[in-house]
């Protein structure tokens, strides 16, 4: 028996080092030292007995063992007084509770859950304490603004004045800030103009009808010349336009050498349309040539053949030669003659 509490005594002994000595449980020590007087108090048993009776207290030992390790260690406290809880304050793996040892929230996803609905609490408190009374500030401020605008609005409705009124009356006061006098000259010019008499009693009318032609004059004066500029130019080209048909009708056969005629008028101002005409016919007379062939065409054909002097060569692309730029008037007929045409008529001083 002796011999039995001695193994039984080294095996918890071994089983105390592996657990480093944290076995200060009072009331399992109780129950172990009670299971061991009970076993000094039992008569001798045989070996097998005391071999049994070995395995089970050893398995009560570790049982009671593991139930301790399994136990939750203590929770942390924290002060009641302060209401958010910071998450760096605990560490991750304990409960989160107060100050009297109440858990709030337990370790795991239900702490993280209370963290974050605290940060976000703090969040909108500052929104509501911070940043709401601004937005209301703005609005309150843009609201009023709007039915400054609105006032506005509803003055220029009720006036029956269209934009374009709106518009001058504003050019009005800034004109009259700038210059009064001008403007005030102004509106008396435009209302005896109107016939309005703004004679007033005690004052001496001080503009008279040749003010008013002549603010009428630099009034109009872009106008006028703008219109006159474009009759003239209508009647310019109207009457070049029958210069060139009645030369066509008269000359049929001029209207392949149109850039040949008009090169000559322009290389030779004494020409005339005509003498250029007779001039350039008489050559392929002389020459036997075929007149309904345009000039560039022979030279191209016999490019070695000498032009006799006083006429001229026929033109090339490098010569200044008069090109169409314009649809012609009548159908077939290259624009080029008539733009010499108008030339030599505005040298003439028939315009």
């Amino acid at each position: 028996m002796g011999n039995t509490n001695t193994e039984l005594e080294q095996l918890m002994s071994d089983v105390d080092n592996i657990d480093q000595g944290n076995f200060d449980d009072e009331e399992e020590t109780t129950q172990v030292n009670d299971q061991e007087e009970q076993t000094v108090q039992q008569p001798e048993q045989t070996s097998e007995e005391q071999e049994q009776d070995v395995d089970e207290d050893m398995q009560n030992v570790i049982n009671n063992k593991q139930k301790e390790t399994k136990k939750q260690p203590k929770p942390a406290k924290v002060d009641t007084n302060q209401q958010q809880v910071q998450p760096n304050q605990h560490p991750q793996g304990q409960d989160l509770v107060d100050a009297e040892g109440k858990v709030i929230a337990k370790a795991g996803a239900e702490r993280r859950f209370y963290e974050e609905a605290q940060r976000l609490r703090r969040s909108q408190q500052h929104f509501t304490q911070n940043v709401l009374p601004q937005i209301k500030e703005q609005y309150n401020a843009m609201e009023q603004e709007l039915n400054a605008y609105k006032q506005v609005v509803d003055g220029f409705k009720a006036s029956d004045l269209s934009p374009q009124d709106i518009q001058s009356g504003f050019d009005f006061v800034r004109q009259w800030k700038k210059n009064p006098t001008e403007v005030v000259k102004f509106l008396l010019t435009n209302l005896q103009s109107s016939g309005i008499n703004v004679d007033i009693e005690g004052m001496q009318p001080s503009i008279n009808a040749e003010a008013i032609k002549q603010m009428l004059d630099a009034k109009l004066a872009p106008f006028v010349a703008e219109r006159e500029a474009r009759v003239q130019a209508q009647e310019q080209e109207q009457q070049v336009t029958n210069e060139y048909n009645s030369f066509v009708q008269k000359y049929p056969d001029s209207v392949v050498h149109d850039k040949t005629l008009a090169f000559m008028v322009r290389n030779d101002p004494s020409l005339t349309p005509e003498l250029a005409y007779y001039k350039l016919k008489n050559f392929y007379l002389q020459k036997g040539l075929d007149f309904s062939v345009p000039l560039e065409v022979l030279a191209q054909q016999k490019p070695n053949e000498t032009v006799p002097q006083g006429l001229p060569k026929a033109p090339t692309i490098s010569e200044n030669v008069v090109k169409t730029t314009r649809q012609p008037h009548v159908a077939g007929v290259n624009e080029g003659f008539k733009n010499i045409i108008r030339e030599a008529m505005e040298e003439s001083g028939l315009k």
